[in-house]
């Protein structure tokens, strides 16, 4: 059955035979029209040009929506013979339609199975994975829940980024292997750049806070921890650096509220303690006296403490010449110091030492005398009309 048209006198052109077995053509340059009824307006069409491209058409203005050329590449949502890929979206792709577990698959072409594909809602509803079949199953390899938290290699991010991957490592942390973890790289490498391993800022939107970055140059790798007193200014110090060799320079205090272990781990190793500061003598009886340079260092369970005493009132009298108020008491062990004096009438002294017995915070000056007598501790008597003057410094054990 041939159907043909023509115009006014003139011959007929055949535009679309079905032949005995029911086939049906269609010839080029000829389109297939739908209206709503006799003479209204095209509501859509399909036709075929003379390069064999195939467009579909819809709506009032019978405008292009879909077009497939000669080589099979399928255009959506857009018009011409130009096509970027197999199938280009010119627009947003919808598909499922909200449908629970809808899936995109990507098919291998060399072994005819499936490699990888993209899925909605396969675990909550709301979430989206990419996975990869693994010749037996299919394998997260990035999802992306309803809280918008993204999990590489798990289905489960506790964390807005969750990476679960095999270990690389092992035992062995320097060398050359890659690791598991985020690796930022540059372009192109300039010595002394800093490359931004990874900042934060105190709200969104706003300049950086905090950083963690790294420079590089002829001899080697700088790690730098940035951070900001204000702001607004972003990253305004450079606090802490860790040089090619391991030293570690920072721009401020350290405060370390456990201790520190110094060439080894063991308890004589712990450096758990570090102060100083002045203290108030307070003489023996209370004579009446001048004070300076009180001071006093304290680096673990060692105290160093020294004081300048003079004008001392006191020159008759047979007290003892003690000073109690020493910042630390001692441990089971005795300190003994040493001390320069003047305006002390005793022939019999040949040495005058500081004293501090055990348990104890109370300061002896303790003379040895050259005719073989005992230790003997000073008294105010010992002093001269010109009033006694002592410089003592001693070093201590405590608890």
């Amino acid at each position: 059955m041939i159907f043909a048209t023509s115009a006014y006198a003139s011959a007929p052109t055949e535009r679309m035979r079905i032949d005995s077995s029911g086939n049906v053509d269609l010839y080029q340059g000829n389109n297939l029209t739908w209206r709503y009824a006799a003479g209204s307006t095209i509501r859509g069409s399909m036709s075929i040009d003379s390069a064999d491209n195939i467009t579909f058409s819809n709506g009032s203005s019978n405008t292009e929506r879909m077009r497939i050329d000669t080589s099979g590449n399928l255009l959506i949502g857009g018009t011409g013979n130009t096509f970027s890929a197999k199938v280009a979206i010119a627009g947003a792709l919808t598909v499922g339609d909200g449908q629970p577990s809808t899936s995109i698959y990507f098919d291998d072409s060399t072994t005819s199975t499936s490699r990888y594909r993209l899925t909605n809602s396969l675990i909550v509803e709301g979430d989206f994975a990419i996975m990869k079949y693994n010749g037996s199953s299919w394998d997260d390899a990035l999802y992306i829940d309803e809280n918008r938290k993204i999990g590489i290699g798990t289905d489960n991010p506790y964390t807005p980024l969750n990476i679960r991957t095999s270990n690389s490592l092992g035992s062995t942390f320097t060398g050359s292997t890659r690791g598991e973890g985020v690796t930022v790289e540059q372009s192109s490498y300039t010595a002394d750049n800093y490359v931004s391993l990874i900042e934060a800022p105190y709200a969104a939107n706003a300049a950086p806070a905090a950083r963690i970055g790294v420079k590089f140059n002829g001899s080697g790798s700088w790690l730098t921890l940035g951070t900001s007193n204000n702001y607004a200014t972003g990253i305004t110090n450079a606090t802490m650096v860790i040089n090619p060799n391991g030293d570690v320079t920072i721009d401020g205090h350290v405060t370390i509220s456990d201790g520190v272990y110094i060439g080894g781990t063991a308890t004589g190793n712990h450096l758990d303690d570090y102060e100083e500061g002045t203290w108030t003598p307070v003489l023996n009886g209370s004579p009446t006296h001048s004070a300076s340079n009180q001071y006093y260092v304290k680096i673990g369970n060692l105290v160093h403490v020294g004081a300048y005493i003079y004008s001392v009132s006191d020159y008759t009298s047979a007290t003892d010449f003690t000073i109690s108020g020493l910042p630390y008491a001692t441990n089971n062990a005795r300190g003994v110091g040493s001390v320069m004096y003047r305006d002390i009438n005793n022939s019999t002294i040949t040495q005058l030492n500081s004293y501090v017995s055990s348990n104890s915070s109370t300061l002896y000056f303790y003379a040895s005398q050259n005719n073989g007598g005992t230790w003997n501790p000073l008294e105010y008597a010992d002093g001269d009309g010109g009033l006694i003057d002592i410089i003592f410094n001693i070093t201590y054990l405590v608890s």
